[in-house]
């Protein structure tokens, strides 16, 4: 025995007799203790390898205890046990599945050559039967109405969701309990009646009651009328007066609650549908296996439980024989087990031949069905029935003791509330002492108006600099690692590290189908698939793979479309020889596309996928270019792993081009955790990015969370199953277009939320105490008005640091980050400047001395040369012209503030999940009036929608979305609408007058009944009926240019331009004929003129600064 084992551990060790719990905290040593266990069953004799089952949670931990087993053994020369170690029993609990269903086919009914699918293939198969299934039922009257009551969507997600989480179960969609609802209807409905009797004794709230009685007197049956009529009845319920204030809380609540009573029968058929449509998909799921003997990772553990716990003599005989042969069973993080794991290991232990080694703290895999009190049963189990002991395993060896201090006296009171309780660790013996605090704040406060994505940027910029000022003090680029809840804006901090020089390595978490030589890559398959997709077309010809310019893409754009708006790019690319505009250059480029475009595509039917991204990326020589870039061999090895993955796929059954791109498309959307391809950075010098979830069970001396205000993501499913309440779901309001929650839905979410803030908080222990020496704080405050109710990390840290008491250091603002080597940077990028130019103040500049100004008098100046013509969006001829001094205009568009284009913010940049600036949020709606618009001949429901394009959108904007959705819906625009000849919404365009040309895009184009063109452009900003007329002609000029911007389209002027508010509902024409299209080209050259005369006096000024 190691005379550096502690007494606990000691006791672990030697206790092998009876069953056995350790609680082992956060770098305790547990793997040791494991090892060390394993070696003394040997040592003694008491068992051989081949007969101690050890399970793991992942390959990697089983790989590293059979080495150190291995070194151990050969250490000890005992060779024979060292021999049989191959062949052990170490492993997760879905490899020893497999093993036993390949040892006992007969017994477990499968093929003996069984093929265990990749998560990938899984997906693929999933979502490709989910997709036959609709379309072979949609044809069912009563599945028709049910798939565009919820959206196909919406019911293939569901589908997905519930079945998967069945299976963590061990349940078949026919074995699914469905209990009944936990208060009887009856109940609810006299406790109703009986509040509303108590508050009918308030004179003020009489009359409302006494109507809310009636009526529930003489309602028998109960439908949506009748529970609008009884909301109805309850809005003339106030909480104004303070008379019978709490009591009429109470009727509220019983009303909200009978109403979601009566939605479980109202909604019954929707739920009897949703069940069939389970049944079927898992009939579909199980036969597509069986017929070529392949099982998912969930059919292991189900498979195996199966086997041992049947009653014929053959299973029986199986399950005895490995109760027999087990005589040690060691299970390390027990706490991130679902049920069927845990029936299964009750079926293969004896009497007392059971250890089991977790951390209820440290259980964050929840969304894989993983119940950390599984740990806590068990372990009182032991207690309860005499037949095992605990320990606990407080030692930290990992962490500095300043480190662990701070755990300790954040811990106990973040999971203060949390069972079991919070139990301090310990320095491990020896630990040595510091002065530094261990730990760092850095606390940035949030800009008015900022993004989420430009709070994450400045975040990056903190991060940078603390690396380069730890670095600077001996730290190497491999002691850091930086840890992130989610991969999903991981680029925002590359770019920072990049920029600083700083050499880095993503570990992967969610970032492969993000990468951009994924994206090129998959974008030209899907246009060697159906090459009429504009977006995916355009996207290659400005990739590396063609590299055309924007030019290029205008003129093959224009040509299409001025033959029909209808024409996608791939129509002016047909005849791209007869566009003259084009370079010489670009026109080289077309044609060595044009040739391998049409041989991949007259070979596609016949060629595997894989081999057509070869040739692609070979022959355009993307391979070279990802080489080219920084981090070149990751990305260069990122395309090899795609190619990889289609191989994969290709040699199970034949792969049809359009399933491959819907499939990454897919796994895209669900932010699927795939990996990045890994390279030897790994092991370098090199700054490590990661998941949370990837460093679980690493140590680093440095570990830096950044990204702390983040919030938690939100369950978007219509229809969840829980063990408790069963298959509960929520039902389409046919008037306002929105889910509402039945009775058990509610109760169902309320337990799910709980469990998933639950494992929020863990996961931040487990985050933090992987740092060894130091660990860097980073988050972003966000100004009051904006959080919502859910508490964040940064609110958490922010709370319990007002006790001065805990080592930590606060750092407010961070310096600019030093590049290792120069690199340009725009001015108005640096953020102390970036925050005065915000702002409309003067930069301030240090007064610089007479002997410096005597040297830049003696510098030339280079002069600066102006054009007659301009590139500028739309925003900035309203700008210009609706300020005099046209300050708004220079700070925006002459210093360089804001980039020069019109049109929406990025995706990525609408990080719903955040504050949501007013400028995202007019994004947000655009794009969900924009699907309301397209779903309008099939009634859409404001919520699927909103649900569609922003699936983690926050609770608040969704409130505001759907608000704002209904009342578009009910507007006579939208009326309107539903009867259009044509439709063209979001039509980005480019406007060309005499003095240069003008962007922008027409939030929507379309055709009446009569023939007659009309534009509409939506305001987001509320504003009173009053305000409209003013307010719609602060937008004149932006109309009318849109107006020219349609005639230059389609030849004529639209007959009116609309600007719809939907708050307060109401829409301002601007009118036309068709004979004003010269005067207004004539205005706006004009303009034109203008602006380009200002900027040549800005310039002019500006070349007299140091005259």
């Amino acid at each position: 025995m190691s005379a550096q084992l502690t007494e606990t551990q000691k006791r672990i060790v030697e206790n092998l007799k009876g069953n056995l719990s350790v609680c082992a905290g956060a770098g305790t040593g547990k793997t040791r203790v494991l090892v060390e266990r394993y070696l003394k069953i040997i040592r003694d004799g008491l068992a051989e390898p081949r007969e101690i089952l050890a399970i793991t949670f992942t390959d990697k931990a089983a790989n590293e205890m059979k080495r150190r087993i291995v070194g151990k053994l050969q250490s000890a020369q005992l060779h024979h046990a060292r021999r049989q170690i191959e062949n052990a029993y170490i492993g997760t609990i879905h490899s020893f599945c497999s093993r036993l269903l390949k040892e006992h086919p007969m017994e477990a009914g499968v093929d003996p050559n069984f093929r265990v699918l990749k998560e990938i293939e899984t997906n693929m198969i999933k979502q490709q039967i989910a997709g036959e299934l609709i379309e072979s039922r949609f044809s069912e009257g009563a599945v028709s109405e049910f798939l565009l009551a919820y959206s196909e969507k919406t019911v293939s997600g569901s589908l997905l969701a519930v079945y998967n989480r069945i299976r963590s179960f061990g349940l078949s969609a026919a074995e699914m309990v469905s209990p009944p609802m936990p208060t009887s209807p009856e109940s609810v409905f006299q406790a109703l009646k009986s509040s509303l009797t108590e508050l009918r004794s308030f004179s003020s709230k009489a009359k409302a009651a006494e109507a809310l009685l009636e009526f529930l007197e003489v309602q028998t049956e109960w439908h949506w009328a009748a529970l609008e009529k009884l909301q109805m009845l309850g809005s003339a319920l106030t909480l104004r007066a303070k008379e019978g204030k709490e009591e009429t809380k109470a009727v509220k609540e019983w009303l909200d609650t009978w109403a979601a009573v009566c939605l479980e029968d109202i909604g019954r058929t929707f739920k009897e549908i949703f069940l069939s449509l389970l049944t079927d998909f898992e009939k579909r799921y199980e036969a597509h296996k069986r017929e070529r003997a392949y099982y998912d990772f969930a059919d292991l553990p189900l498979m195996a439980f199966k086997l041992l716990s049947q009653t014929t003599p053959a299973s029986e005989a199986v399950r005895i024989h490995y109760q027999k042969q087990f005589k040690f069973i060691m299970v390390d993080e027990f706490q991130d087990t679902d049920r069927l794991q845990v029936a299964l290991l009750n079926l293969l232990t004896s009497q007392g031949n059971l250890l089991i080694v977790g951390d209820t703290k440290q259980s964050i895999y929840g969304f894989r069905g993983a119940e950390p009190r599984l740990f806590d049963e068990k372990e009182k189990e032991f207690l309860h029935d005499k037949t095992g002991t605990q320990e606990a395993l407080l030692d930290n060896f990992r962490s500095r003791p300043q480190l662990i201090d701070f755990f300790n006296q954040f811990f106990s009171r973040y999971l203060a509330n949390d069972k079991p309780p919070y139990l301090p660790l310990r320095a491990g013996p020896d630990a040595p002492q510091d002065a530094d605090l261990p730990v760092d704040f850095i606390d940035i406060e949030q800009a008015e108006n900022e993004t989420s994505d430009e709070s994450r940027t400045g975040e990056a910029r903190a991060l940078s600099a603390r690396i380069q000022t730890l670095t600077a003090q001996g730290y190497a680029y491999k002691d850091f690692a930086v840890l992130f809840r989610a991969g999903t804006k991981i680029h925002l901090y590359e770019h920072e590290l990049r920029q600083a020089h700083i050499p880095y390595h993503v570990l992967g978490g969610r970032g492969f189908y993000a990468q951009h030589e994924i994206k090129d890559a998959i974008h030209f398959l899907t246009i060697l698939d159906n090459p009429y997709r504009d977006i995916p077309f355009a996207a290659v010809l400005r990739s590396p793979m063609v590299g055309v310019t924007d030019d290029t893409l205008f003129w093959l754009s224009r040509a299409a479309k001025h033959e029909s708006p209808e024409n996608s790019i791939f129509h002016g690319f047909l005849n791209w020889r007869d566009q003259k505009e084009i370079t010489e250059a670009d026109r080289k480029k077309l044609e060595q596309f044009e040739a391998l475009f049409d041989a991949l595509r007259n070979t596609k039917d016949n060629t595997g996928v894989s081999v057509l991204l070869t040739r692609l990326i070979h022959q355009t020589q993307y391979d070279l270019y990802c080489l080219s870039l920084p981090q070149g061999k990751r990305h260069y090895a990122n395309l090899q792993k795609l190619i990889d993955m289609a191989r994969e796929l290709e040699m199970r059954e034949p792969l049809h081009l359009s399933d491959f791109t819907q499939l990454i498309k897919h796994l895209t959307y669900q932010e699927a955790r795939e990996t990045e391809a890994q390279t030897e950075a790994e092991e370098g010098n090199v700054v490590k990015l990661m998941t949370i979830h990837q460093a679980k069970g690493l140590e680093f001396k440095i570990c830096i969370l950044p990204d702390l205000a983040r919030r938690r993501d939100q369950n978007s499913h219509a229809f969840l199953y829980d063990d408790e309440y069963g298959l509960t779901y929520q039902v389409p309001n046919p008037q306002l277009g929105e889910l509402e929650k039945t009775y058990g839905f509610q109760k169902a979410q309320v337990k799910l939320e709980q469990a998933e803030e639950a494992e929020f908080r863990r996961l931040l222990y487990v985050a933090m105490t992987r740092a060894s020496e130091k660990l860097v704080l980073i988050g972003t405050g966000l100004p009051q008005k904006t959080k919502s109710g859910k508490q964040t990390w940064y609110d958490a840290i922010q709370s319990i640091l007002a006790d001065q008491t805990l080592p930590v250091q606060r750092l407010s603002s961070m310096p600019e980050v030093t590049p290792v080597r120069a690199h340009q940077q725009a001015i108005a990028d640096m953020k102390r400047i970036h925050d005065h130019i915000r702002r409309g103040e003067e930069i301030p500049v240090k007064k610089i001395s007479p002997a410096t100004f005597k040297i830049l008098q003696q510098i030339e100046t280079v002069p600066l040369r102006h054009f007659d013509r301009i590139d500028l969006p739309v925003s900035a001829y309203l700008a210009f012209a609706q300020d005099k001094v046209h300050q708004a205009y220079r700070r925006q568009y002459e210093i360089g503030m804001a980039a020069q284009t019109e049109g929406k913010p990025s995706e990525q940049a609408l990080e719903t999940e955040e504050t949501t600036s007013p400028t995202d949020f007019g994004t947000m709606t655009h794009r969900v009036f924009e699907g309301l618009i397209l779903r309008a001949a099939r009634k859409p429901v404001a919520a699927d929608v909103v649900r569609f394009y922003f699936p983690k959108i926050h609770q608040d904007d969704f409130d505001r979305l759907i608000r704002l959705s209904d009342t578009f819906l009910r507007s006579p625009v939208y009326r309107n609408l539903v009867h259009a000849k044509v439709i063209h919404p979001e039509i980005p365009f480019v406007l060309r007058l005499q003095k240069g040309i003008i962007h922008g895009v027409l939030d929507l184009l379309y055709q009446d009944v009569q023939n007659r063109w009309v534009i509409v452009d939506y305001k987001t900003s509320s504003i009173s009926a009053q305000e409209v007329p003013a307010k719609a002609n602060q937008y004149k000029i932006q109309m009318e240019l849109y107006a020219l911007a349609c005639y230059e389209m389609i030849g004529v002027l639209p007959a009116e331009a609309l600007l719809y508010f939907p708050v307060p509902d109401q829409t301002f024409a601007f009118t036309f004929e068709k004979n004003d299209a010269p005067a207004l080209q004539n205005r706006y050259a004009k303009l034109q003129a203008d602006i380009i005369a200002y900027r040549k006096q800005l310039l002019s000024e500006a070349s007299n600064v140091f005259v």
